[in-house]
């Protein structure tokens, strides 16, 4: 996936919340029906390791799944039931964090969305 480097074709989520101590991010559709969503992290996101801290990406990816999955059931009810996250490396703080969602499976109940 190619890094974006402007805010062209990006909306901002409306941020409320815990989500507003977070943001701003952005999200986009794209023309195969994924969904993306970016956060720059900034000085206040970085640990003492001096990268992301692991609570920005893991909360990136709770709000980009939601966002997902209230796009695919408007009108419904969204609580996270289960994360399971991988971290492979550490994150930037000078790069993008880029948060790309697909519906695996979207049930009467339950919404099973990847996020990567």
């Amino acid at each position: 996936m190619e890094l974006p480097t402007s805010y062209d074709h990006w909306t901002q989520l409306d941020s409320l919340g815990f989500s507003a101590l977070v943001g701003p991010i952005f999200g986009r559709i794209e023309d195969d029906g994924r969904s993306l969503y970016r956060l720059d992290p900034q000085e206040h996101h970085r640990n003492r390791s001096g990268v992301v801290h692991g609570g920005v990406i893991m909360t990136l990816a709770d709000i980009a799944a939601a966002h997902t999955s209230r796009r695919a059931a408007p009108g419904c009810g969204l609580t996270t039931v289960q994360t399971d996250v991988h971290f492979m490396r550490a994150a930037s703080i000078t790069m993008p964090l880029i948060c790309e969602c697909i519906i695996d499976k979207l049930g009467l109940s339950l919404a099973f969305v990847d996020t990567g």
